[in-house]
């Protein structure tokens, strides 16, 4: 039995955060695939988490209680949040709440180095910022529970993890040395405020702490496990067959340009040579910016918004098959990340045994509805080239009569009535669409229709 454990957000509950009126969802998986329109709330969801983790380290102890809150102004609270006064959805109060349970596991606290927590330890936390009309917004948080006692091999690290506890507790005993409360301070800086990635992979390469710049420190790292990193992206690279490649691994050279006075990855690719990795497409680059991502990245938690962007269709696939192995799955001692959270508008990232379907209410507040994944073809049906194709097979000689689908209700539908459709009001044509590409993903998954 494995005794690794995985760091994930396993509940969210957001109220008066942009869209977010009153969201809660909960046991979330190691997958989160959200699927809803542009601004639809998803984005929103995403950022929510970071606010809370953003807090967490902002001062010398956790400012609970109202009475405790911590007042910035404006421009800090931008700076160190990302949050404006427009964000808030002002309801009977003008506050955002953002509650979280987190499963603090062997990752996210690995980085205390010599420690090694058994059981994962669940963190339950909650936020609120208040802005009344003035330049300045408050915060403070309103709840917090720790579900287990946190243990460590080495004493140090253990005096330390327990006066962590103490100090993210209310009404603890805080009569702890300075040098504890120093130590307690930076772990729960380190744990907590690097804990979730947002994919930069739109990024241009060459900007401060750029994606490239972070895979070329990862080939040159003094820690093996970086190093080893690095090799796995190449070997995943190739194992995806992109670029033609057929060899075991696709080269990545680490180069410091003098020229530019930056960090540079070269590609060896197969027909071109050794090229910058900047002179490949923005599909291409961004697909090994993604990667390079979740494979060296510290952080546990990923967020990944628009894979399917500036990517031609033939690279979805390989894309989607590996962000599912850096997942990995519960028999992972190493996984590449914990959790992988993606929003997205296409089928091809539809990763998960369930997705999440966000869509706005008629007063324009987010909802969000767990679904099962063949579900999501309501996102991302195309009709013209089914119907397309129906009329040619039809013009070629198939009979109008050939029964094709079925209604709603379960009764056949001719290839007749769903051309008649097309130029009528188009609902059989519509759900002849939907039940093809329903089918058509089961295909891919070889998965059961659910009910």
């Amino acid at each position: 039995m494995s005794t690794y454990h995985r760091t994930a957000i396993r509940r969210i509950a957001v109220q008066g955060y942009r869209s977010l009126e009153n969201v809660v969802v909960e046991n979330i998986p190691d997958v989160v695939v959200l699927f809803g329109p542009n601004g639809s709330g998803k984005s929103n969801l995403l950022r929510a988490a970071r606010l809370l983790l953003r807090a967490i380290p902002v001062g010398p102890t956790l400012a609970f209680g109202r009475e405790a809150a911590i007042v910035l102004p404006l421009a800090n609270i931008n700076e160190i949040f990302g949050l404006r006064p427009d964000d808030f959805r002002y309801g009977s109060l003008p506050e955002i709440r953002v509650e979280l349970t987190i499963s603090l596991g062997t990752r996210a606290l690995g980085q205390l180095r010599d420690s090694m927590v058994e059981p994962a330890t669940e963190v339950e936390l909650a936020v609120v910022f208040q802005h009344t009309g003035g330049q300045e917004i408050t915060f403070w948080f309103d709840q917090l529970e720790v579900s287990d006692r946190w243990q460590a091999k080495s004493p140090t690290v253990s005096r330390a993890l327990n006066a962590l506890q103490i100090h993210l507790l209310p009404n603890g005993n805080t009569a702890l040395a300075p040098d504890d409360i120093l130590r307690a301070r930076l772990i729960r800086s380190a744990v907590f405020s690097k804990l979730i990635q947002l994919s930069d992979a739109y990024r241009v390469p060459g900007g401060t702490a750029d994606p490239q710049s972070a895979l070329y420190d990862a080939f040159l790292s003094e820690d093996a496990a970086q190093r080893a990193a690095a090799r796995r992206l190449q070997t995943r690279l190739a194992s995806a067959g992109l670029f033609g490649s057929r060899s075991l691994e696709v080269l990545l050279i680490p180069v410091n340009s003098q020229t530019y006075n930056e960090k540079q990855i070269r590609f060896k690719h197969p027909t071109h040579g050794e090229i910058p990795l900047r002179n490949l497409g923005s599909g291409e680059q961004q697909l090994v910016m993604m990667l390079g991502q979740q494979v060296i990245t510290p952080y546990p938690i990923a967020q990944v918004e628009e894979p399917e962007a500036h990517l031609h269709t033939s690279l979805m696939e390989p894309l989607a098959n590996l962000l599912t192995q850096s997942v990995g799955d519960h028999s992972e001692n190493s996984p590449d990340v914990d959790q992988l959270w993606i929003a997205t508008h296409h089928h091809r990232f539809a990763i998960a045994p369930e997705f999440f379907d966000v869509s706005l209410t008629s007063t324009g507040s987010t909802q969000v509805e767990r679904k099962p994944r063949d579900m999501a073809v309501t996102h991302f049906y195309e009709p013209s080239p089914y119907w397309d194709t129906l009329r040619q097979l039809v013009e070629g000689g198939l009979s109008p009569e050939t029964v094709v689908s079925l209604d709603p209700d379960n009764q056949p539908v001719t290839a007749r009535q769903i051309l008649e459709s097309v130029q009528g009001d188009r609902r059989l044509a519509n759900e002849f669409v939907k039940a093809a590409t329903r089918a058509f993903v089961l295909s891919l998954t070889k998965e059961e229709p659910s009910a």
